[in-house]
Order: C-alpha cells, then sequence, then structure tokens
C-alpha cells in the first residue's frame, strides 16, 4: 500500500471518460497529475441546471482554481471514436451505463478502457449492476452487468486485481441525475497492469 502511495505522488498521467462538472477532474488535478477529459454535456462543461440542480460546470471550477494546464478537455465520446494514447491511471467513475454509451456493447467499452492504460498503469472502476438482473428490459447488458461479470474481462495474465467490492443495493439522494430519492446496485474493482515484456 505504501509503495501504491509512492506512485500516485508522481506526476501521472490521467484519463477520465465523462468527467461530468469535475468532481472527479479536481482533487486529482490539485494532486499535480496531468488529467484528459472526456465530456459532451454542455451544461457540465459550462454550468447551468439540470433536474433542477445548478452546477457551475467543469470549466468555471478548474479555472478558478488556476489549474487549466493540467487539463485537455475533449468535447466527444471517449468510447466512440478511435483514441491510442495510453495512460498510468484510467479512472472510470459512473460512465457505462450513462445514455450516450447505451449503444455501444459493455465489452467494447470495458476493452477501450484496458487498453488505454500503459504496461504498469492501474485502471479504477465504479460503475451500476442491474438491481434486477433478470430484467434485460430496465437493465440493458449495454449498460449495466451483473453481479462479478466483470471480472471475466481481468485475465490474470494481463491484470493484477488490487481489490474488487460487490455493494448491496444502496439509497442515494436526488442529485444532478436523478431528482428523487433512488437505488442502485454499485461495484469498485481496481487493478494494475502487468508489464507485457
Amino acid at each position: 500500500e505504501e509503495k501504491l502511495r509512492k506512485e500516485f505522488n508522481s506526476d501521472f498521467t490521467i484519463l477520465i471518460p465523462n468527467c461530468m462538472d469535475g468532481y472527479s477532474v479536481l482533487p486529482l488535478l490539485r494532486k499535480n497529475h496531468y488529467v484528459d477529459c472526456y465530456e459532451m454535456n454542455n451544461i457540465l462543461i459550462d454550468g447551468g441546471y439540470i433536474n433542477n440542480f445548478y452546477t457551475r460546470g467543469l470549466l468555471a471550477k478548474v479555472r478558478d482554481e488556476e489549474l487549466n494546464d493540467r487539463m485537455n478537455l475533449y468535447k466527444k465520446n471517449f468510447y466512440d471514436n478511435r483514441i491510442s494514447k495510453q495512460y498510468n491511471f484510467v479512472y472510470s467513475y459512473r460512465s457505462l451505463h450513462l445514455n450516450e454509451n447505451s449503444e455501444i456493447p459493455m465489452y467494447r467499452k470495458i476493452r477501450k478502457l484496458q487498453s488505454s492504460v500503459k504496461d504498469g498503469g492501474y485502471i479504477y472502476l465504479f460503475y451500476y449492476i442491474a438491481d434486477d438482473e433478470k430484467d434485460y428490459d430496465k437493465y440493458p447488458s449495454n449498460s449495466y452487468l451483473r453481479t462479478y461479470e466483470m471480472k471475466k474481462y481481468f485475465d490474470r495474465d494481463n491484470w493484477e486485481i488490487i481489490y474488487s467490492v460487490e455493494n448491496h443495493l444502496r439509497e442515494y439522494s436526488p442529485n444532478i441525475f436523478n431528482n428523487k430519492i433512488h437505488t442502485h446496485k454499485t461495484r469498485t474493482l481496481f487493478a494494475k497492469k502487468k508489464n507485457s515484456r
């Protein structure tokens, strides 16, 4: 754990698909990391109201802290574009299930994230799994994984799973994406890509 903490104190290059309004971006920029962000929602980028919730927007938050020089923003869908750059750390937080990514098969999204990790680099995935695993209409397989499904994408020859946590159904307060009290089943997976040479 101490070795990992020291590695993350270096100037990592980081990828965040669907960076939203910056709540995942700012802590990493403050640690002097370089972050490439992908986001298409103009309100999340420039500020405004969604579901009666106000956000100042990603650009204003980053500009106020004078962190612009360490962030690149790409206004396009990460999963639907040919991107060959690799990173020390790929951070995907509540990205896989989003509507703008729903037409892309789940396996393609996961492979795209994995291929963006350098040898010796890390990937962190926080994602939703289906509340009702038999209901493919409400929880389509392109957007929601099933229990323990993610692990099959991480073969032991190429990945070291540092931890993987399956949570029970949790209640969430109203927020910018859902203005009612609601529930989600969530999972977290953190892994290191092994050196290929």
